[in-house]
This record gives structure tokens, C-alpha cells and sequence, in this order.
């Protein structure tokens, strides 16, 4: 008869332990809930890490969730990839599982795991089948076998109907060659129906076949009652007799006041002749102005009225209704016959046909010094005095003339004088006096003393020296003996 340690033993050897020498109840077989190394059944050591130095929460001893190779507890690095280099999908950082698959089963050669070129559902590696389409029927170009991309265009860009993504047809046009646009409205604005974009046609009949919409409104807006969305009908007025601004057909509010607040007796409703911003019942306040800011004659505190014109009928800027100063000239300094002040066209030519420089439009100057002779009522009598100095000569006494016309008085006596200077010089060349002169009075004698000059002329150019201030009669007398020094 066995004694109660030999029965222990003897139970102890009849319990079943599992390959790592674990009971059911967790207990080693060395009596320890820990094997010889350590480890409990769950395979963590007394302070909560496994073999592979990870506690239940997947944090290594070292403090981070990876160990000193860099794998976290389930075997995968930071990137997701185990020591073989595959995912936990069992694919590497190609795509590729162990076998050479990726996850649609083609190698990298492009063979199915089938063994064919195509998968079970018939596409290739890139998702086309032996036609050449995927699945949504676009070739390798994105069109379908009628040529037309996922969008709906061709490879020249338009769709079905011709139109391109701007909505213009293939003729170059808005519209098709049947007069309708890409979203299917001709010129009229009516569908191929004939009905516009609320649904009417062009008699008002409703795509419903009534005169009224779903909505129980016709083309323009109105239902049977005569009233739009907002309870008004084409007047304006609602059921009531009121506009927008509570004011009947007379003008007037319940109470009896018209839109400024005034009763038929100019009263305000604020009790006094006028509103609370100061004007009476016609419009006006104290001062005589408008709300616009006009007075009775309809101009503002500055003498404009609301078009901008003054009583003189000018603008701010000095400018006519046509467009004229009160000089005459337009912005750009033109009169109404297109000449300037200085009497120019914008081609440069006077009235007379003549440029700043006395030429015609054919460049010739004989016919400047011919008619500036006919207003003096004579004629050049010698061909020698057609040159471009004497025409200077004449040319001078007209910008004279002009400037002094248009109160242009500054240097009109240094300019006298330069003509005077250069008809002695040219009628000294004349007469082929040609020796040296001191001075003027010299040159004036020497003409003098050959008859060349009369003696109230001699006596004018040896007053030219004391002259001051521009006199018109004296410019007149120069004149006069210049002309009538061309006409001898």
C-alpha cells in the first residue's frame, strides 16, 4: 500500500501537459506557472515580455515598439515590411507576393498565375482584353470603338451632336446645322420641341398643354388671377390695390399720404408743410432745390443741369453739346470746319490750301506768293522774284497778320522786324549790292541812294528802329512797300 507522497507523485505523473510542458491549469511541469526559462504558458516572463522582448501592449523592453533589429511584435518594420521584405499582405515593396504575383496575379513578365496573358475575367496585365479595351470600353487612347472618349468627344474634340466642350459646332458656329445649340436651343431660344427653357412655346402653351405651368403660371409669369409669385399683377398691384411701397393706383397710402408722406393738402404725415430731410410737397425746399439738387429751371448750385450744361450751355470742362469751346474749337482743338486756332487742318493745311511754311499740297510756293498778291490786288511782275526767300519774306508778314488776329501780340515787333531785315537783304541781292554794311542805316542808304527805295520808304525802315510796341498801321505801311516792291 502506496503512501500519500507516492500517490502525489503518482498523480502528478498520470496529468497531461501540452508540447511545452504546460497543464490545463497553466502550471509547469516543474511545479512553477514558469518553464526553465522563464516564460509562463502565454509565453511572458515574470516582468510581462516575451521571447521576442515584447510586452502585451507591443512595446519592447528597450521602451519603443520596434526592437534593436528594427521589427515591431507582429515581425514588420516601420514601412509595414517583414524581415523577407513582404507586407502583411504577403507582398514586397514591387507588389510582388513569393510566387512572382501582384495582387491582380500577374508577374512582372506580364503572365497570369493562369498561365495565359489574361486573367479569368479576359484582361491583360494593364486591363485591357484581346481587343484592346478595358472595362469601361476605352481603348489604350480612351475612346470607344465609335471613337469617342469617356467624355463623350472624338479625337478632334467634339461630341456626338458636333459641339466641343465650349459648346461651339464643328461648322465654326454656336449653332448646329440645323440652328440649335449643344444644350439643344435655337436662336428664338425654343427646343427641337419647340418649347423654350420654362416649357412654353411661342403662343405661351405650356409642354403640359395648358396656358400654365406645373406651377400654375404662364409664360410671362402670372397665374389665372392675373398674379405673380409675389402677389402682384402687371401694374404692380396687389390684390389689395397696392404696389411694392404700399401705394395704390392714385398715388396714395391707406392713410392717404403719396410716396413722399404728403396728403392732398401738402401736409406731412409728420404734421408739417415739409418731410423730415426739409421738402414741400412739390419737390422743393426753402432754398428752391429738388431732391435731385435742381432748381426750377433744372440746374444745381453750381448753374449745371442734370445733362451737365450750364444756362450758357456749356459743360464743366468748357465744352458745347456739339462739342465746341466757347471759342469754337473741339477737344482736340478744331473748329467745325476741322481747322485749328492757327487755321490748320489736321493735314496742316489753311483755308487757302497753303501749310505752316506757305507750300501747297503739291509742295509748290508760287502759288502762296500769288495769291497773298491778288488780296493786295497786284501781281509779281518779274519770274526772278519767285524764290523760296522772297515767298519767306511774303510768309512772314502773314504769321504777322495771323498772330495778331488771334491776340497773339508777344514778339510781333522782333518778328516786323526780322521781315523788314530780310526784304532789305534779298532786294540788296536783287540789285547785286552785295559789299559789306556796317549797319542797317547803311544798307538802307545804299538802297536809297539807287533808287531802290522811296523816300517815305527810307524814311519807314529808319523809323523800324524806334518801334516799341506792334502799331498795325506801321505793319500795314511795311506791307504796302513790300507788295509794291514785287509788283514794279
Amino acid at each position: 500500500m502506496m503512501n500519500s507522497e507516492e500517490y502525489d507523485n503518482l498523480k502528478r505523473n498520470l496529468r497531461k501537459y501540452d508540447a511545452a510542458g504546460f497543464d490545463k491549469r497553466g502550471l509547469h511541469k516543474n511545479g512553477t506557472p514558469y518553464d526553465d526559462e522563464g516564460y509562463d504558458v502565454s509565453g511572458y516572463n515574470y516582468g510581462g515580455f516575451n521571447r521576442q522582448g515584447f510586452n502585451r501592449s507591443r512595446i519592447h523592453e528597450n521602451g519603443t515598439a520596434y526592437d534593436k533589429a528594427g521589427y515591431d511584435a507582429l515581425g514588420f518594420d516601420m514601412k509595414g515590411y517583414d524581415a523577407k521584405g513582404y507586407d502583411m499582405n504577403g507582398y514586397n515593396k514591387a507588389g510582388y507576393d513569393e510566387q512572382g504575383y501582384n495582387q491582380t496575379g500577374f508577374s512582372l513578365s506580364g503572365m497570369h498565375k493562369n498561365g495565359t496573358l489574361y486573367n479569368d475575367d479576359g484582361y491583360d496585365c494593364e486591363g485591357y482584353d484581346q481587343q484592346g479595351y478595358d472595362k469601361q470600353q476605352l481603348n489604350r487612347e480612351g475612346f470607344n470603338q465609335d471613337g469617342y472618349n469617356i467624355l463623350g468627344y472624338n479625337r478632334e474634340g467634339y461630341n456626338e451632336l458636333g459641339f466641343n466642350k465650349k459648346g461651339k459646332h464643328e461648322n465654326g458656329t454656336k449653332y448646329d446645322d440645323t440652328g440649335f445649340t449643344v444644350k439643344g436651343y435655337n436662336r428664338e431660344g425654343y427646343n427641337r420641341q419647340g418649347f423654350n427653357k420654362q416649357g412654353f412655346n411661342i403662343n405661351g402653351m405650356h409642354k403640359n398643354g395648358t396656358l400654365y405651368n406645373d406651377n400654375g403660371y404662364d409664360m410671362s409669369g402670372y397665374n389665372a388671377a392675373g398674379f405673380n409669385k409675389k402677389g402682384y399683377d402687371r401694374d404692380g398691384y396687389n390684390e389689395a390695390g397696392y404696389d411694392k411701397q404700399g401705394i395704390n393706383k392714385h398715388g396714395l397710402t391707406r392713410e392717404g399720404y403719396d410716396r413722399n408722406g404728403f396728403n392732398k393738402q401738402g401736409i406731412h404725415k409728420n404734421g408739417t408743410p415739409f418731410d423730415d430731410v426739409g421738402f414741400a410737397y412739390d419737390g422743393y425746399n426753402q432754398l428752391g432745390y429738388n431732391r435731385q439738387g435742381y432748381d426750377r429751371g433744372g440746374y444745381d448750385v453750381n448753374g449745371y443741369n442734370e445733362a451737365g450744361y450750364n444756362r450758357a450751355g456749356y459743360t464743366k470742362k468748357g465744352y458745347d453739346i456739339q462739342g465746341f469751346d466757347r471759342y469754337g474749337f473741339d477737344k482736340q482743338g478744331y473748329d467745325k470746319e476741322g481747322y485749328d486756332k492757327e487755321g490748320y487742318t489736321i493735314f496742316g493745311f489753311n483755308r487757302e490750301g497753303f501749310d505752316r511754311q506757305g507750300y501747297d499740297e503739291h509742295g509748290e510756293f508760287r502759288p502762296f506768293m500769288d495769291v497773298f498778291m491778288q488780296k493786295q490786288q497786284l501781281q509779281i511782275q518779274q519770274n526772278d522774284f519767285y524764290t523760296v526767300e522772297w515767298k519767306h519774306v511774303l510768309w512772314q508778314l502773314a504769321e504777322i497778320e495771323r498772330q495778331y488776329a488771334n491776340y497773339q501780340y508777344d514778339h510781333l515787333v522782333a518778328l516786323l522786324q526780322q521781315t523788314v531785315d530780310d526784304f532789305v537783304v534779298e532786294l540788296l541781292k536783287k540789285h547785286h549790292l552785295t559789299q559789306g554794311f556796317a549797319c542797317k542805316d547803311l544798307q538802307y542808304d545804299a538802297l536809297y541812294n539807287n533808287d531802290l527805295l522811296a523816300p517815305t520808304h527810307y524814311e519807314l525802315l529808319k523809323a523800324m528802329g524806334s518801334l516799341e510796341v506792334y502799331n498795325e498801321m506801321t505793319y500795314s505801311a511795311i506791307r504796302k512797300m513790300i507788295v509794291l516792291t514785287l509788283a514794279k
